[in-house]
């Protein structure tokens, strides 16, 4: 009869394993009556990755003795029996540390996210990590999500595969053309009177949200006088466009009639002369 130490194999989790299972050959030339015993060796236990000889997380299941018994007596001698070890590993637990990615509109003010989500088989038992963060996105694009991490006291890398995944933190351009009129301060420059050449309204200032806006202006020349509407397309931090309502106002002119006088002779008075 042969006698074989049943392998088994772990994920660490922090508990101690063992085996003291078999399979044997030829069972059936047991006589009636006759009964197998087998026994492991206490030491045949393995708990972490590095238990073992050679510290890889394999120990050996070792069977100390095979008996066959009928009732309390050892009838071992009439069996030819031959046992055989087996392997008990535990090997590294996998962890997969993600920091959470996130997005907004662009709004002036930096996007972060100080969260990080543990998968693979997580952290056995009482072990962790804690995290320390450095990304940061402001303007319009995206980057990664960078942190760093520290084991917690106890927690051993030797036990452990962790892989390190960067989420991303975007930004997205404001678009100006869902904006209400209480979101805008505009500041146009002087204002403009005709004068018979091309003219270029100017702006002072623009604000949106709150924000300095980055744009360009288009339909802002005008040679006659009237009511003219300016077009503003925000760049780099936003998009969209937004109208603003100008104005080229007509030059001023002034006519007076000239006064004359003159002693009555009967004849209507008139005076062709003016001043502008």
């Amino acid at each position: 009869i042969t006698v074989t130490a049943k392998n088994g194999t772990w994920v660490y989790d922090g508990e101690e394993h063992k085996l003291h299972e078999y399979e044997a050959t030829n069972l059936g030339t047991l006589v009636g009556g006759d009964k197998l015993e087998v026994s492991f060796s206490a030491d045949s236990v393995v708990t972490t990755p590095l238990d073992g000889g050679n510290q890889d997380g394999v120990v050996e299941n070792a069977i100390t003795s095979v008996k066959v018994m009928r009732g309390d007596v050892d009838v071992s001698g009439n069996y030819t029996l031959a046992w055989y070890p087996g392997t008990l590993t535990v090997t590294k637990r996998p962890v997969t540390l993600t920091s959470k990615s996130a997005s907004k509109t662009y709004d002036g003010s930096p996007l972060t996210r100080h969260e990080v989500d543990v998968g693979g088989d997580g952290f056995a038992g009482e072990d962790g990590a804690t995290y320390t963060f450095s990304g940061s996105q402001l303007d319009k694009g995206k980057s990664k999500n960078a942190f760093e991490y520290s084991l917690k006291r106890g927690t051993k890398a030797a036990y452990y595969e962790i892989t390190k995944v960067e989420g991303e933190l975007e930004i997205f351009a404001a678009d100006i053309s869902t904006g209400e009129e209480g979101d805008w301060e505009i500041v146009l420059g002087p204002s403009l009177t005709y004068n018979g050449i091309a003219q270029v309204q100017t702006i002072t200032s623009v604000k949106y949200k709150g924000l300095d806006l980055d744009y360009t202006v288009t339909d802002n020349q005008q040679i006659d006088a009237g009511d003219y509407e300016l077009v503003l397309t925000g760049q780099g931090n936003f998009t969209g466009t937004k109208r603003v309502a100008w104005k080229l106002n007509p030059k001023p002119i002034t006519i007076t009639a000239k006064s004359v006088t003159r002693p009555y002779d009967g004849n209507v008075l008139m005076s062709w002369n003016s001043t502008t």
